[in-house]
């Protein structure tokens, strides 16, 4: 279930999990990101991570995503698939989904791998780019380029999955309801 959540002292809103909890309860943010945590029974929490950040003004989405992802990531992304793209009527944006493979992390371990969702939303009436992330850890075994593109279309597609590729593409529809939902209520945030 899901709830519209406020974000931004209520500047912005977007539908987010019940069960999310507000990280600035218990941890400085910063003023430009919104953290939430999602705990899991398997102890494999996931976190989404809301930035407002400059438009980059680069030619191509590859460029763009690149540099937004430069900012986020220590390390280029071992692995990077395009889902999807849509529109939010909301707040006049393109919407971009991303899937990737962080290059390491300390959450890696032979039997857990560390993916994360990037959803970017290109909100030019306030000159600005919205970054969704989520992590998401999930039990999963060997991973090459084969089995992480396959993995990019099953998320999507919904089709024949197993348990790992179950968490992974529900995470998916989690960061996809936040960018769907977004709505700006204040305009003069971005001032």
């Amino acid at each position: 279930m899901t709830k519209e959540t406020p974000l931004y002292g209520g500047a912005i809103t977007a539908k987010l999990s019940e069960k999310a909890i507000d990280v600035s309860e218990f941890r400085d943010v910063p003023d430009t990101q919104e953290v939430f945590l999602l705990e899991q029974t398997n102890k494999l929490d996931q976190a989404i991570i809301i930035d407002l950040l400059e438009s980059v003004e680069e030619p191509t989405l590859p460029e763009i995503i690149s540099v937004h992802l430069s900012d986020i990531l220590d390390e280029p992304a071992s692995y990077l698939a395009p889902l999807e793209s849509f529109y939010n009527d909301n707040v006049q944006a393109n919407v971009h989904t991303f899937l990737l493979k962080t290059a390491s992390s300390k959450q890696d371990t032979d039997s857990v791998k560390l993916f994360m969702y990037v959803a970017l939303l290109q909100v030019s009436k306030a000159q600005s780019d919205v970054v969704l992330t989520m992590t998401v850890p999930c039990e999963w075994g060997e991973l090459d380029q084969e089995k992480f593109f396959d993995l990019a279309q099953k998320v999507v597609g919904g089709n024949s999955l197993d348990d790992g590729e179950s968490v992974m593409s529900q995470a998916y529809s989690q960061i996809k309801t936040v960018a769907s939902t977004f709505k700006i209520i204040d305009w003069g945030l971005f001032n």
